[in-house]
């Protein structure tokens, strides 16, 4: 599934976003770790797995993490990764020292309570950036350990009452940008579960059979988007004040699949024509 995913995406290094979605159905918690890549505002799903019912909470741990990286370096080769970005469920010791050992790039989110040496005492890492306005964003001027990884660079985004501080082995100055791009794995899960294909609404419960469905989700949904990016090369779909097109990729490349396969028998040749664009894998 990674090999034929990936054939719809561009051949060069890729911003890799790891990230979770969770559902219950009755008294089962599903939870799903995912590696997706950036994709034009959306992310592809490359690699996921379902982890273990017992964790009610759902959170992944340092074994999960290295199990789908390595997963995906095994597929790829660690230099198919340009960076890898992650929020702060995706933190710790064991974790941060692996990817220094592969030689991965990175951008991660840490809590803003984490601790930093600063001459013989320690504080937290919020208090470094505690000037911020709203809006605005730094980089500290001195690196930092964090999480045993020494020389870590550290930017912060001040939003509302909230900081979002980074931890990064790249330039400070395209942290952020890569960062910025994590939300496109949120409008991923969006269509799996609320706009568009319904997941949580599925019955199933054992994992090997929800597996498989991701499997046939992810082949539609990148369907749904080739179809969405053919129809705003025909007419482009309107963008908005605030810069988002007034409909999504995907969900116009849905709305015109479900619109022919509800009528198929008096849209034969429209039939055709998608079915034809369903082209992953190049076969």
């Amino acid at each position: 599934m990674a090999k034929l995913m990936s054939s719809f995406l561009p051949d060069e290094k890729w911003v890799l976003i790891m990230d979770r979605t969770n559902w219950k159905f009755g008294k089962v918690h599903i939870n799903i770790l995912m590696l997706a890549v950036a994709y034009n505002g959306m992310a592809i799903p490359i690699i996921w797995v379902l982890l273990p019912k017992e964790r009610k909470q759902g959170n992944s741990n340092y074994r999960d993490r290295i199990r789908i990286v390595n997963k995906f370096i095994n597929i790829f080769g660690v230099d198919k990764i340009e960076v890898l970005v992650a929020d702060r469920e995706f933190i710790g010791e064991v974790w941060f020292r692996w990817l220094k050992k592969r030689k991965v790039s990175f951008v991660i989110r840490i809590k803003n309570g984490h601790k930093v040496k600063i001459g013989r005492g320690d504080i937290k890492v919020q208090s470094l950036f505690s000037s911020l306005k709203v809006n605005q964003h730094a980089f500290y001027r001195t690196r930092k350990t964090i999480y045993s990884y020494q020389y870590l660079s550290l930017i912060a985004l001040r939003v509302k009452n909230e900081y979002i501080i980074l931890a990064t082995n790249i330039k400070q100055e395209k942290a952020l940008s890569y960062y910025k791009k994590r939300w496109e794995i949120e409008t991923l899960f969006s269509a799996f579960k609320i706009r568009g294909f319904n997941l949580e609404e599925t019955h199933m419960s054992a994992n090997h059979k929800i597996d498989s469905l991701i499997a046939i989700l992810s082949l539609a949904f990148v369907w749904c988007y080739t179809i969405g990016e053919w129809l705003n090369s025909k007419k482009a779909i309107k963008t908005l004040n605030h810069g988002r097109k007034a409909k999504s990729l995907f969900l116009a490349g849905f709305e015109y699949l479900d619109d022919i396969f509800s009528n198929y028998q008096l849209r034969g040749r429209q039939l055709a024509f998608v079915i034809r664009q369903f082209n992953i894998g190049g076969d």
